[in-house]
């Protein structure tokens, strides 16, 4: 029977598994130095660099076997610092009430400990406050991040009152904001050092020696090796890798070379995992689910920190739109359980990513070039110069046009959601109605004034186009046929008739309007004839059988524009028709030219977006 895997994977170390934590004895006695000569310790390293483990299984167990009572109240300052740090100071002193000491001014934690029986003057315990990943302080408001700092700078009046905080050391210069606290650092700063080679073997070794399993040599120095490396991720890395090599080879009761390949490897073992738990989701609505989960875990902030970003099941579920609450539960499951423990789900269902160097090293989340942090970052950056623009006067705002505007409205309608623009302008609620409206006025704006409609020009071209058929009988049969169409009883629209045909399709040499993935110019056959919508499908067309007007635009005679692809495929069947091709639709613009290039669309029509809003004089003589 396989004992228990002995190492941590992406977790901290605790003070229950301290008899795993191994290689940090000389900064573990260093740390137990400076607390007792100062009484506030801030404990600073890189993200990875296990300031959290350092602490919690190092320097507390290590006050303990000293001798005396300790008692520990651990924390995080975010969402609500003063009661979360109150709730914590109440489970650890068996006592109620505690946030209303500490909101009645700085002595609130002195005044909160000597209300308890540990606390009393002739007790002899002490409290140990520990406010563990502390720059997460720098996102919250102003006054709060300062009351919290007060309460702390001033615990020290009582002399059985230590504070300790584990901080990233990038967000150092953040602490220059709050009067008082760069000194008290000063004074009792501790920055992790990078653990060296004899180090790190014995935490490799050690926890798999305690449960009776050993490493060949060979993997050892592999281990070494990799984490001489320049990756700020040692340990983090370190301990996923040999939590997952555990699982291959601790049955054997011995870990190898073959059992490290079998897992990926240093650089790729941590993806590789995540992509797996990726792959093995149910549906393919449960990994589409995946991206918006992740891009809610996940920040960039305005120093290009990639960070995490907690958020309960609940609102995880509504920053999903509210209709995906099943899949949203499978994707937290999967990545939160005991074989994967990617994800954190901790007290009121709070959901987080356990180590930040996921965000650093899953391919997925990472990428520069299609990373999910990147598209969220891009999206939150365009959105944030629409709401800028959206509050200019009109004609000084600049109308978006183009493929700017068929961008902002696609965000608009897929990710600018009440819950989205709330996370990133938390006290303006107004700021998604003001950008949707000038997402809307500039669209009317590149329409207005135009005579035509694409399904209306397509019936222009299509007379000028039947011209060139070889017989004047089939000519004049298929040009009556494009002439009077047809109604549909369903949708009450009118279809026009497109002939079977050749057409050239795709980029030609030398045109600069082609897009990135547009296939080089090739021949294609329309084999079959079909019929095509002569005009935009309208709102009362759309409500006749769907019952719903979506869309930006008041009036029935409006076209519907903001309907996703299944949506667009329902109508159609409904209509009894169907989407057409990318083949038929180009075909039909073209109406029946063979040219690769059959000009500017700006010479026939005015089309919002694409060839601005006043219709091309050759356009108005057609």
């Amino acid at each position: 029977m396989t004992a228990l895997n002995p190492y941590v994977g992406r977790h901290y170390f605790d003070e229950e598994t301290a008899d795993r934590f191994f290689g940090r004895d000389e900064y573990v006695a260093d740390l137990v130095e400076k607390i007792e000569e100062t009484r506030f310790l801030a404990v600073l390293g890189h993200s990875g660099s296990g300031k959290s483990s350092l602490v919690r299984a190092g320097l507390i167990p290590a006050l303990r076997a000293e001798g005396g009572e300790w008692v520990v109240a651990t924390f995080r300052p975010e969402t609500t610092p003063i009661g979360l740090l109150g709730k914590a100071i109440d489970e650890t002193l068996g006592q109620a009430d505690s946030e209303a000491d500490l909101s009645r001014g700085p002595l609130g934690l002195v005044e909160a400990f000597e209300r308890s029986p540990q606390g009393r003057a002739d007790g002899a315990a002490r409290l140990l406050v520990l406010a563990d990943q502390f720059e997460e302080l720098f996102s919250l408001p102003e006054e709060e991040a300062a009351a919290l700092v007060r309460l702390l700078l001033h615990a020290n009046r009582h002399p059985r009152i230590y504070v300790v905080l584990t901080m990233r050391s990038d967000y150092l210069k953040d602490c220059a904001r709050y009067r008082e606290l760069p000194e008290r650092i000063n004074r009792g700063i501790y920055l992790v050092p990078r653990m060296k080679r004899d180090e790190l073997e014995l935490a490799i070794v050690g926890p798999a020696r305690g449960a009776g399993v050993e490493l060949d040599p060979p993997l050892v120095q592999r281990l070494l090796n990799d984490a001489a490396g320049p990756s700020l991720d040692q340990l983090p890395l370190i301990e996923h890798l040999l939590a997952r090599i555990w699982e291959k080879g601790a049955a054997r009761g011995r870990l190898t070379l073959d059992d490290y390949d079998a897992v990926g490897g240093w650089d790729v073992c941590l993806s590789d995992h995540a992509n797996e738990l990726y792959e093995g989701l149910q549906s393919e609505e449960e990994r589409r689910t995946c991206e918006p989960v992740f891009r809610r875990l996940t920040f960039r902030d305005e120093a290009n920190r990639d960070v995490r970003s907690r958020a309960t099941v609940a609102e995880l579920i509504e920053w999903c739109g509210g209709s995906r609450e099943a899949e949203v539960r499978a994707v937290v499951t999967r990545f939160s359980a005991p074989d994967a423990a990617l994800l954190t789900v901790g007290e009121g269902k709070l959901v987080d990513v356990t180590h930040e160097s996921l965000i650093r090293n899953w391919t997925r989340l990472k990428d520069d070039e299609d990373g999910w942090i990147r598209r969220e970052t891009e999206a939150r950056e365009t959105f944030r110069g629409l709401e800028r623009r959206s509050r200019r006067v009109a004609g000084q705002r600049g109308e978006l046009k183009g493929s700017e505007l068929t961008e902002a409205e696609g965000l608009v309608r897929e990710t600018f959601s009440e819950p989205w623009v709330g996370r990133y302008f938390p006290g303006d609620t107004n700021a998604r109605g003001r950008v949707a409206k000038f997402v809307t006025d500039s669209r009317w704006e590149n329409r207005k004034g135009c005579a035509w409609r694409w399904g209306f020009v397509l019936t222009v071209i299509g007379v000028l186009g039947v011209l060139a058929f070889p017989t004047i009988e089939s000519r004049w049969r298929t040009l009556k046929k494009s002439l009077a169409g047809r109604a549909n009883p369903r949708d009450g629209l009118r279809y026009v008739y497109v002939p079977p045909g050749e057409f050239q399709m795709g980029c030609s040499p030398g045109d600069s309007g082609c897009e990135r993935d547009e296939k080089p110019r090739h021949p294609v056959s329309i084999r079959n004839e079909f019929w095509i919508g002569q005009t935009e499908v309208t709102k009362a067309a759309y409500k006749k059988l769907m019952n719903k007007n979506p869309g930006n635009y008041e009036g029935a005679d409006r076209p519907v524009d903001s309907v996703t692809w299944d949506e667009a495929a329902g109508y159609c069947k409904a209509a009894g028709m169907r989407l057409p091709t990318e083949a038929e639709w180009e075909y039909a613009a073209r109406a029946g030219s063979k040219e690769a290039v059959y000009g500017s669309i700006s010479e026939i029509a005015c089309i919002g977006g694409t060839a601005g809003s006043v219709l091309s004089q050759r356009a108005q003589s057609r």
